[in-house]
């Protein structure tokens, strides 16, 4: 039998072929829509004003790595779809396509798989597979919450803050194994039956319980489906993909360097342990960054240390984020070497340190030494504090974004205190903030007075001149998102249409490589024994 006679003989096979078809016009016409665009931005002032903030993306190149283009569809879906620690931003839009697949997936049970003794069998070897993933990771998961429980009375809230990232990644990374292990297991019973796989009986519903049954069946569906999207995007959170490499045309000056100020590890909520992102700079062009990690430096103080063992050609300088939720506010603290936590997240345990204010935080920084530099702060009727206030309790200076709308605002208070104080300057910086395993979406470019010297004092004293540049990374926008619960398929699309040839190419293989193994999947089941599938179910 051809492949076009099989597909004309099986409905679903025929099903699958259409949505792949529809799938590769989409692909094709949108990935060739326009070529690779990637925009670079200042946002600090230049010598005209009518062109600020002003696009600099001559000077600048991003220049994607051979080895993404073997797995970039990959690489696409993973800097997409995954979200941050906070699943909420993913809920609505989870529940929406819950809905949508689960109403279709009814739909074909009811119509073209109707009676299908094979779609009986197999539904049960996949059902034993979910109800022992989901058995063991949610057991999983209740340990975990005991043991940042007990830690939290015991320790003090500095060991939630240094484990609950690591646990939702050890997490992710077990349950796939799980996944794929028991998966295996059932396909080898499946195929090639020499052992029996326990199943529950089916015992027939009485009029009563059935709609109870349903109940309990769906609620299952749905537990099963978001664990599943939960504990995946933390899995492929935890890869380091090749992301791009930020190259400066011309060249960068001997005294230039490229830094970030503002980032995160698994040691608070980010995505990538201190030793990839340190890995994911140096892939990307940066020469010196400050680690972030919030309400304490061990994850700052874990890179430093890989970088010396391994004697790299990248500086590492000690940070923290303060981060004051009542507040709204998030201060980078650079320089200390031990936590510094915000009195709203104080609890005594152990080894907690006491908690701080915002003055607090500020002034026992700048008596260590060390500075402070204001976060993604916006001054309304709701903020806390003035911008006047902050830099009378010492703060070195302000993020001002790409300069634009709440930004523009900060970025104006700093240059004009800085022409009415000369002498004490305020810097104007920014930082990626980067949880993800995504690309560089910021960097500041500084030129040193003393290239060889790449000590957090020296780089202060250097951005206080800001002679720098705050250099955002942008790629068009070719449709907006109309509903924020749905911006991830927006931007989505905006991914596809801003492909570079090979990058199209990479998902154009792939898509067939997934729906030729389907098609397989498929034929094997058409050819499969009934009465041997069903022999090799023991009920229990």
């Amino acid at each position: 039998m051809s492949v076009l006679d099989f597909i004309k003989r099986n409905s679903f096979a025929l099903i699958i072929t259409v949505i792949f078809s529809i799938w590769m016009v989409y692909l094709i016409a949108t990935s060739l829509s326009a070529d690779r665009i990637v925009q670079f931005i200042d946002a600090l002032p230049s010598p005209n004003p009518l062109i600020n903030p002003e696009d600099v993306s001559g000077q600048y190149a991003s220049v994607i790595p051979v080895s993404r283009y073997f797995i970039e569809p990959f690489v696409g879906l993973t800097f997409v779809f995954t979200f941050n620690s906070d699943p909420t931003e993913i809920l609505v839009l989870f529940i929406v396509l819950y809905a949508i697949t689960r109403g279709a997936l009814l739909a074909l049970d009811n119509t073209i798989l109707n009676r299908n003794g094979k779609k009986e069998v197999l539904f049960r070897y996949i059902k034993n597979t979910l109800e022992f993933v989901v058995k063991w990771e949610s057991i999983l998961f209740l340990l975990g919450a005991l043991i940042l429980v007990a830690g939290l009375f015991i320790v003090g809230f500095i060991f939630v803050a240094n484990l609950f990232c690591i646990f939702f990644h050890f997490a992710g990374i077990l349950m796939v194994l799980l996944l794929i292990g028991k998966a295996t297991y059932n396909a080898v019973i499946y195929f090639r039956p020499n052992v029996a796989l326990k199943v529950k009986k089916l015992r027939a519903k009485k009029p009563v319980t059935k709609g109870l049954h349903r109940v309990k069946r769906e609620l299952f569906y749905f537990w099963t489906a978001f664990l599943l999207i939960f504990t995946l995007n933390f899995f492929f959170l935890n890869i380091k993909f090749p992301t791009q490499q930020i190259v400066a045309t011309p060249d960068l000056g001997p005294n230039e360097i490229l830094c970030d100020f503002h980032v995160h590890t698994t040691m608070s909520d980010g995505h990538l342990t201190p030793e990839q992102r340190v890995l994911w700079y140096m892939e990307q062009g940066i020469d010196v960054a400050v680690f972030t990690d919030h309400h304490h430096p061990y994850g700052a103080l874990r890179a430093k240390t890989f970088v010396e063992e391994n004697n790299l050609d990248f500086t590492v300088l000690i940070g923290q984020e303060f981060t004051d939720d009542p507040e709204d506010l998030h201060l980078n603290l650079f320089g200390p070497e031990e936590a510094i936590i915000p009195d709203n997240y104080y609890f005594e345990g152990l080894y907690n340190p006491e908690g701080m204010n915002v003055s607090q935080a500020i002034n026992y920084t700048k008596q260590l030494g060390g500075y402070v530099i204001v976060n993604h702060y916006s001054r309304n009727a709701s903020a806390p504090f003035t911008y006047e206030q902050l830099v009378s309790w010492g703060v070195d200076g302000f993020e001002i974004g790409d300069g634009k709308g709440k930004y523009r605002e900060i970025r104006d208070f700093i240059l004009d205190y800085n022409i009415a104080n000369p002498n004490n300057t305020l810097i104007a910086l920014d930082g990626t903030d980067q949880h993800l395993n995504s690309e560089l979406n910021t960097f500041v470019r500084l030129n040193l007075t003393d290239p060889t010297n790449r000590t957090l004092d020296h780089i202060m004293e250097n951005l206080r001149r800001n002679n720098h540049s705050v250099i955002n990374i942008k790629t068009p926008n070719y449709v907006d998102a109309d509903i924020d619960e749905f911006k991830k398929l927006y931007n989505f699309h905006n991914y596809l249409a801003n492909l570079d040839a090979f990058q199209a190419l990479s998902w154009i293989i792939w898509s067939f490589i997934g729906y030729g193994l389907v098609m397989a999947v498929i034929w094997r089941v058409k050819k499969s024994n009934l009465e041997k599938m069903e022999g090799n179910l023991e009920v229990i």
